[in-house]
């Protein structure tokens, strides 16, 4: 199947998409992105009769991370709900699915993935309208004014391209002896503690590379609320030094 669905591709929609397989799904990296410099994939299975066109979940995980809320305000999901009527995607266990007969012509694929796609980046522009921010202002605001106090000459919301290709945020930055990168854990409730905690950790390994550039990860955790678990905190020291909010002098220590 992979061959047949890559030359379609190529031929039809260009070679900016590029396809290999992964799980038993011909997985299709397309050139469009999201806000956050997220890389838009469709995944495709072969039936007996016909060819599942889906996300796989990804898109409404993403949405997922642009909030601390616990639930989707109903407003956004009736919007998602008409968004994916309007592009006849079937909305199944939390994944965009479009199911397309096996006897389509080249030119039909590829406009379904091109359905799938357009849907998915409507979906995700809805995440503006309802935007909560990802970290509450008070911690950031405190970080900013300790680095500033150090003199340190720092950035906020670093854009670095990881291994897989996608653009990853870092909510501080600063270069002295070697990198650093500072990624901070807020959330006011578990499940997006755990949420956060998972995307930090994706953001560390994505960037792995660095690690030889003579850079060091911090995962800064706002400790307020106790709601960070030790899964949490066993997950991200592996990939970066965990430090908690109300250690300031332990902190200031990793800072050199």
């Amino acid at each position: 199947m992979k061959s047949i669905v890559c030359e379609n591709i190529i031929q039809n929609i260009g070679n900016l998409f590029t396809c290999s397989i992964v799980n038993g799904f011909v997985r299709i990296r397309t050139p469009f992105i999201l806000s956050d410099g997220s890389v838009i994939d469709i995944f495709i299975k072969e039936q007996s009769k016909e060819y599942i066109l889906t996300d796989l979940g990804e898109t409404l995980g993403w949405l997922n991370l642009q909030t601390i809320l616990q639930e989707m305000p109903r407003k956004q999901k009736n919007d998602i709900k008409k968004i994916l009527t309007s592009f006849n995607v079937e909305h199944s266990h939390e994944m965009f699915i479009i199911r397309v007969q096996k006897n389509v012509s080249e030119n039909e694929l590829s406009s379904y993935i091109f359905q799938l796609v357009q849907a998915i980046i409507k979906v995700a522009e809805t995440s503006s309208f309802y935007k909560n921010d990802k970290l509450p202002n008070r911690i950031l605001e405190d970080v900013s004014i300790l680095l500033r106090e150090r003199k340190i000459d720092f950035e906020t919301n670093k854009k670095i391209r990881g291994n897989s290709g996608r653009v990853r945020t870092i909510d501080f930055y600063f270069s002295n002896s070697k990198s650093v990168l500072i990624n901070i854990l807020s959330a006011n409730y578990l499940r997006e503690a755990n949420r956060r905690s998972d995307y930090v950790f994706s953001t560390w390994f994505d960037l792995s590379y660095r690690k030889t550039e003579n850079s060091k990860f911090i995962s800064l955790i706002d400790d307020n609320e106790k709601i960070w678990s030790s899964d949490n905190i066993n997950l991200l020291n592996q990939v970066s030094n965990v430090v908690f909010w109300s250690e300031k002098s332990k902190f200031q220590s990793v800072l050199q």
